[in-house]
C-alpha cells in the first residue's frame, strides 16, 4: 500500500488514537462534508468542489483506519 499523505491529519486524530476517536473525528467530517447535511456552496466558504475531495479524503481514511489489520499494515508501510 502506498499513500501519498498521512491519514491521520485527514481525520484530525494523533496516530495514537483510538478506535473510537477515529470513529467520532470520521462521523464529524462526514456532516461536515456530506453532500445532505453541508451548508449550500452560495453560503460555504468551500466550493462543493472542495466539500466532495474533502469527502472522498475522508472515506479513504477511515477506510484504513477503522480497520485493526489495515491500520497495522499502513503503520508498517508508513
Amino acid at each position: 500500500m502506498t499513500t501519498d499523505h498521512n491519514l491521520y491529519p485527514v481525520l484530525g486524530v494523533d496516530p495514537s488514537a483510538s478506535g473510537r476517536q477515529i470513529t467520532r473525528a470520521h462521523r464529524t467530517l462526514m456532516r461536515r462534508h456530506h453532500p445532505d447535511t453541508r451548508m449550500p456552496a452560495r453560503q460555504a466558504a468551500q466550493s462543493n468542489h472542495d466539500h466532495d475531495a474533502a469527502l472522498r479524503q475522508v472515506v479513504a481514511a477511515y477506510a484504513v483506519l477503522r480497520d485493526p489489520r489495515r491500520r497495522a499494515d499502513y503503520e508498517g508501510f508508513r
